[in-house]
């Protein structure tokens, strides 16, 4: 996996915890707090993609969210998928 992949992965699942977040009006300050960490500043991390989140850490976050650690790792399906027409790339819905 390239560097590139990586970085985009850590954004897409910062991405996923964020939805699920605001989805459950969830205050990044509360999670942070349930997590052991005294300021927002680690989940605005996490979710800006800056972190790199352990499957404890996913587990606990998804735990508090109500969700399973799945839906916190399911970035595939929020991607586009491509095909080649013509040369060109183009979006299939």
């Amino acid at each position: 996996m390239s560097i590139r992949s990586l970085e985009k992965l850590k954004f897409d699942i910062g991405m996923s915890i964020r939805g699920c977040r605001i989805k459950n009006n969830y205050p990044q300050s509360r999670l942070a707090n349930e997590l052991g960490h005294e300021s927002d500043n680690y989940i605005s991390q996490l979710e800006g993609g800056h972190g790199n989140p352990t499957i404890e850490v996913l587990y606990k976050i998804a735990t508090e969210l109500g969700v399973d650690v799945v839906d916190l790792l399911e970035i595939s399906s929020k991607r586009p998928r491509m095909e080649r027409r013509r040369g060109r790339p183009k979006t299939r819905k």
